[in-house]
């Protein structure tokens, strides 16, 4: 065979080259593969669950949190909080609740401005 011409450091180094080249390789096909999932799991968002800029009037919980801004942890965690939209339910047994986009958007237009940081040496009014 071919192979047995090789002495064994030559094969030793050669197969070192391939496994670098090989390992490259990897992971760089390992990136775009992670790009595409990414691209391919926003693409079904957006199909999937109704976007907050289609101009629904009532929103599954996935999409009113995605108007928000923010991941389901914080949306539950608002929820619970006073002042809070309540959703609507809508008719039928095994109906979800909807949130009203306006009741979000109330809600978003009532919460205070943040702050301005003080700069250093300022002095309170």
């Amino acid at each position: 065979m071919h192979e047995s011409a090789q002495t064994p450091p030559e094969r030793t180094a050669f197969r070192a080259r391939a496994l670098r080249i090989i390992r490259a390789a990897g992971d760089e096909l390992l990136e775009l593969l992670e790009e595409l999932h990414v691209a391919a799991l926003s693409d079904a968002a957006s199909t999937s669950a109704p976007g907050p800029t289609n101009g629904e009037l009532l929103l599954e919980a996935q999409a009113a949190w995605r108007l928000l801004g923010v991941g389901p942890t914080r949306f539950y965690q608002l929820r619970r909080e006073a002042g809070f939209p309540a959703p609507a339910q809508m008719p039928g047994p095994r109906a979800e609740a909807r949130y009203r986009r306006a009741d979000l958007e109330a809600w978003v237009a009532s919460l205070p401005n943040a702050a301005r940081p003080k700069a250093v040496g300022e002095q309170s009014a």
